[in-house]
C-alpha cells in the first residue's frame, strides 16, 4: 500500500515538473521570437525618375548594412524625389506600423515633416541639405552640413574679392536653389545672373551661351546628379567659356572634376579622415568593384544604420516612448562607425570639421 502511494506520488511529481517546464520552454520560445524580430526602418528614396543614379548610390550602401544589421530590417519606397510621392511612400510604410524612417531629398523631408511630427515618428537623413530643413524641428535629425554651411563658405569666397562677377548655374533641386538662394540673398550685387537645368537635361548650351555673352568672372556652379556634370563640363569647353569655377561639395567630391577639362577655380570638399571611414570605402569597393559616386554622404548613410542599429537592441515594435528615447539619445551625441556626431538640440549636426576649401 505504502508502495502504491509512493509511486502515485512520484509519477504527480514528474507530470508536475512536465509542466511546469513546458510552461518554462513556451516562455523562454516566445522571448526569443520576440527578441529576434527585427524593426522594420521604412527608406525613402528616389529609385525612378531624374534622380534615380542618387538612389542607386545609396541604395548599395544600404545593402552593405543589410548584410550584417542584427536589430533591423529596411522596407524600400519609391518618391522620384518629389513631396507628393514621399507622402505616398510615407502612408504606405506607416500602414505597416514603421516609426524610423530614412529620406534622402530634401524636398521630400520637407514635406513629410509636418505629417511625421504629428504621427510621433522620426526622419533620420544623411542627403538632405536644403537649408529650408532647418525650419522643422527634432522630427528631423540631419548628420550632414546642410547648404547654409556650404553656402557660407562661397560667400566668403565671393566676398574676399569684390570687384568679381558671378552667374549662378545651379540644378533644379531643394537643396542646389537654396543654396543659390543664400548667395544671391548675400552678395547679389555681385551676380550678373542666374540660370538652372533639370537633372535629366541633356543640352546644356542656351544656358552656357548666356553665361558666356554676360562676361562674368567666374561661375558658382551647384549641381546635385552626377550624370549631367560632365555633360556640362564638356560643353562648356565646346562653347569655348574661358572663367573660373566656383563649387559646392558636389564639384569637389566627385570623379569627373572641372581640372579634367581645364578649369581652375575653388570648391568645398567634405572630409573624413578617420579609420571607419577608409574601412567603408574598401568594403564598398571590395563589394562593388568600383567608389562611391557620394562617397562622403553613402559613408555617412551607413552610419546612421549602424546607429539605429546599436540603439534599437532587441526592441522589435517600436512605439512612442521608443522614438523619443532614440531621438534623445541620438541629440545627446553619438559615436558611429564612421564619425562621431554631435548636435543642436533642433536636430542639426554641428559639422564645423567637415568641409574643407580646396583651390584646383
Amino acid at each position: 500500500m505504502k508502495n502504491s502511494n509512493y509511486k502515485s506520488l512520484l509519477v504527480a511529481v514528474v507530470i508536475l515538473l512536465i509542466i511546469v517546464g513546458s510552461i518554462y520552454l513556451s516562455k523562454r520560445d516566445k522571448n526569443q521570437i520576440v527578441n529576434t524580430e527585427k524593426t522594420k526602418i521604412g527608406v525613402i528614396l528616389p529609385m525612378t525618375g531624374a534622380a534615380a543614379s542618387l538612389s542607386e548610390d545609396i541604395q548599395k550602401s544600404l545593402k552593405l548594412y543589410d548584410l550584417e544589421s542584427k536589430n533591423i530590417k529596411l522596407v524600400l519606397h519609391d518618391d522620384q524625389c518629389a513631396g507628393k510621392g514621399a507622402l505616398s511612400a510615407y502612408n504606405l510604410l506607416k500602414n505597416q506600423g514603421i516609426k524610423i524612417y530614412i529620406v534622402a531629398c530634401s524636398g521630400s523631408i520637407i514635406a513629410l515633416a509636418p505629417v511625421v511630427k504629428e504621427d510621433h515618428n522620426v526622419i533620420l537623413t544623411g542627403f538632405g541639405g536644403a537649408i529650408d530643413i532647418r525650419k522643422t524641428g527634432d522630427e528631423v535629425i540631419r548628420f550632414i552640413p546642410d547648404g547654409l554651411t556650404i553656402a557660407e563658405g562661397m560667400i566668403g569666397v565671393i566676398k574676399s574679392e569684390p570687384n568679381k562677377k558671378y552667374a549662378l548655374f545651379t540644378e533644379q533641386q531643394d537643396y542646389s536653389q537654396s543654396v543659390a538662394d543664400m548667395i544671391q540673398k548675400e552678395v547679389g550685387n555681385q551676380i550678373l545672373l542666374r540660370e538652372s537645368y533639370k537633372a535629366d537635361d541633356s543640352d546644356f548650351r542656351a544656358q552656357i551661351t548666356k553665361i558666356k555673352n554676360a562676361k562674368a568672372n567666374s561661375v558658382i556652379f551647384v549641381p546635385v546628379a552626377e550624370p549631367s556634370s560632365e555633360k556640362i563640363y564638356k560643353q562648356m569647353k565646346e562653347l569655348g567659356l574661358q572663367t573660373e569655377i566656383l563649387g559646392d561639395v558636389n564639384v569637389c567630391d566627385r570623379k569627373v572634376q572641372p581640372k579634367d577639362f581645364g578649369y581652375h577655380g575653388t570648391c568645398f570638399a567634405t572630409v573624413l579622415e578617420t579609420d571607419g571611414y577608409k574601412k567603408y570605402l574598401e568594403n564598398y569597393k571590395m563589394n562593388y568593384n568600383s567608389e562611391p559616386i557620394y562617397p562622403f554622404y553613402n559613408a555617412i548613410m551607413y552610419d546612421v544604420l549602424t546607429i539605429v542599429d546599436n540603439l534599437l537592441g532587441s526592441v522589435g515594435k517600436v512605439d512612442n516612448d521608443e522614438v523619443d528615447n532614440i531621438k534623445n539619445e541620438i541629440l545627446n551625441g553619438v559615436k558611429g562607425r564612421i564619425t562621431d556626431y554631435q548636435f543642436t538640440p533642433d536636430g542639426e549636426v554641428v559639422s564645423g570639421d567637415y568641409l574643407k576649401r580646396v583651390d584646383f
